[in-house]
Parts: C-alpha cells; structure tokens; sequence
C-alpha cells in the first residue's frame, strides 16, 4: 500500500510538474502552504483568483483549519474537512516508521525536490 500511495503521487506530481513547465504562469498551491498558515494563504488565493476574501470565507477558514479540531482525519469519518491544519502537516511522521518514510523518499524525491526544495525528511 506504501509503494502504491507514492507511485500515485509521483504520478499525479510528475503531471503537475510538466503543466508547471509547459506554462510558468501555471499557479501551483501546495497544501502545506494553506495549512501552515490557513488565513493568509486563502486570501492570497482568493486574491489571485481574482475572487473576494468575504468575512464569510474567513470563518469558514478559521472554522475549518482550528486548532480545536482534531489533529488529523479519522478512518472513522474520513470525509471530515475540519482539521487541525498546523497540526496535520506533522502527522505523517508519526504514522510513517523510518523505514517507510526512507523508502516514500526514495519513490518520491526526484519529483518532490521540484515542489519541497531542501525539505527535511
């Protein structure tokens, strides 16, 4: 199942990567960006798209992205959009062995370095 997570992303990355190099203008946002910092990168991406940042929008960003939230999708309810966003972004580390996480890195790095240059596996 590991082996199969990383194949389909480096797939759909490897596809993202040649949109991003066909097109510089191609607007790439990654979900470690909106969850580090939900508020800011939602209003730059309303901004970009050319759409308002209503006060509406923002609680509904603010609502989903709590740190009251739980703290990553439950396979109990795994359709749950309301998530501890800062907290999910750490989450893999702690159901990944160092094992498995060396061997995603191994499947996925020549892709992710285009996406997450100097990121610390």
């Amino acid at each position: 199942a590991l082996e199969r997570a990383a194949l389909l992303w480096r797939v759909i990355y490897s596809v993202v990567l040649h949109y991003r190099r066909r097109d510089p203008e191609f607007r790439i946002v990654l979900q470690e960006e909106l969850s580090g910092d939900p508020m800011a990168g939602y209003a730059r991406l309303y901004r970009d798209l050319d759409l308002s940042f209503t006060e509406a929008a923002a609680a509904e960003v603010a609502a989903s992205t709590a740190a009251k939230n739980p703290k990553e999708t439950s396979l109990a309810n795994p359709y749950e959009t309301r998530i501890d966003s800062r907290a999910n972004l750490q989450s893999w580390r702690k159901r990944l062995t160092a094992r498995e996480i060396d061997r995603v890195r191994g499947l996925t790095e020549e892709v992710a370095a285009a996406f997450y240059p100097g990121f610390e596996w």
